[in-house]
């Protein structure tokens, strides 16, 4: 907890004394790095004994569960939380982009990206809990 702490203090120093283009630099590294480590983790994670029944139980669904309306409560109320986190970055690349630009590919890249983070987390969380349980 106390490295966490002091690298974000260490970013915002950096930001500060050298400004926007230091800023730039630690965005996209800290825009990459958790697809980076969730697919390092996901990689390692099927080596590991019950991995395939994590990722069975992940995809197979229970066709049942669906009339449990809290199931879909959780669903819904992930999917806006998602979403929001969304709606952040996809206003931010309209104000930078020229208008020339498609923004269209733009935008599509943030709900694909959420998409691709939703999986890659749910293979990790999946593999490892079905490794640990058995």
């Amino acid at each position: 907890m106390m490295l966490i702490y002091i690298a974000s203090m260490v970013m915002c120093y950096l930001v500060i004394k050298k400004g926007a283009k230091t800023s730039g630099k630690i965005i996209i590294f800290t825009a990459t790095a958790p697809f980076v480590i969730l697919t390092i983790l996901v990689l390692r994670g099927l080596f590991l004994e019950g991995a395939l029944d994590g990722i069975l139980f992940l995809f197979k669904p229970k066709w049942e569960m669906l009339w449990d309306y809290s199931i879909w409560i959780d669903a819904t109320t992930q999917v806006f939380y998602q979403l929001s986190l969304g709606n952040g970055t996809i206003l931010n690349i309209a104000t930078a982009k020229a208008r020339r630009e498609d923004l269209l590919k733009s935008v599509l890249i943030v709900p694909l990206g959420l998409v691709l983070c939703g999986l890659l987390s749910a293979l990790t969380i999946f593999i490892y809990l079905s490794h640990f349980c058995l």
